[in-house]
């Protein structure tokens, strides 16, 4: 699947994914001002989770699109191409 072509519809056919991401955020053993890196963080359910348990998130995706629907919160740095950094 090309996710540039399909991220506009992502959202409302990944409730299992979000349903996970949710699950994995509740889980992982991160503290609050720790800084992850996700990679492959589409448009960023699991990203949204950890940031609002305090973690601090370099989220990276092959796919611009995706990435351009990820959270538009200023903890969080949506990456797509690694060569130019985007501060959402």
């Amino acid at each position: 699947m090309r996710f540039d072509e399909r991220a506009d519809s992502y959202g409302a056919h990944a409730a299992p994914q979000k349903r996970f991401a949710e699950a994995l955020a509740a889980f992982a053993p991160f503290r609050r001002g720790v800084r992850v890196t996700e990679l492959g963080a589409g448009t960023g359910f699991l990203t949204a989770a950890l940031l609002a348990q305090g973690v601090n998130v370099d989220a990276t995706d092959g796919s611009p699109a995706m990435v351009e629907l990820g959270p538009p919160i200023g903890r969080c740095i949506m990456l797509s191409d690694p060569s130019r950094r985007l501060a959402r």
